[in-house]
């Protein structure tokens, strides 16, 4: 975290016109511990205030801290994790292969992928768990494959 970084806001009591952009003015030089946990607090002043917004009015600030435009992704569930390697699994000739890929830039939901895989290749993605419960004559509900999703920008 650094000043000058972009922040987009969003004001819970405000409408949709209530997201808006700003930049980190202040990062707090000590941390407050809050359940065991160190947090910094910071400031961001909003670019263009929205009318609606008025002091002490609570808001949430997503900081960037990095971005990537162009670049290839898959979806984090995708990724597999085996004694400390990360990987992907891709098809090729209808089967399930690991794909050693190099991973960039990642936030909650897609992870952008260096090399390893190209634009347009099938990803496998984990099959669904079956649950623990299961109905008589529903069938079985082990792990097969899982589903592919395409690879793209």
């Amino acid at each position: 975290m650094k000043l000058g970084l972009v922040a987009n806001v969003a004001v819970d009591a405000v409408t949709a016109a209530g997201r808006m952009t700003g930049r980190v003015t202040s990062l707090d030089p000590l941390a407050t511990i809050q359940s065991g946990v160190p947090v910094y607090g910071i400031d961001v002043t909003i670019d263009l205030p929205n009318s609606q917004v008025k002091p002490g009015m609570t808001g949430t600030a997503t900081v960037i801290i990095a971005s990537k435009q162009g670049v290839l992704t898959v979806p984090n569930l995708a990724i597999r994790t085996a004694s400390n390697r990360r990987y992907l699994q891709v098809l090729k000739d209808g089967e399930a292969v690991d794909a050693d890929v190099t991973f960039g830039i990642a936030n909650d939901t897609t992870t952008e992928v260096i090399t390893g895989v190209a634009e347009g290749d099938l990803v496998v993605l984990p099959a669904a768990r079956a649950t623990a419960t299961a109905r008589p004559g529903a069938g079985g509900g082990g792990l097969g494959g899982g589903a592919p999703v395409i690879i793209g920008r």
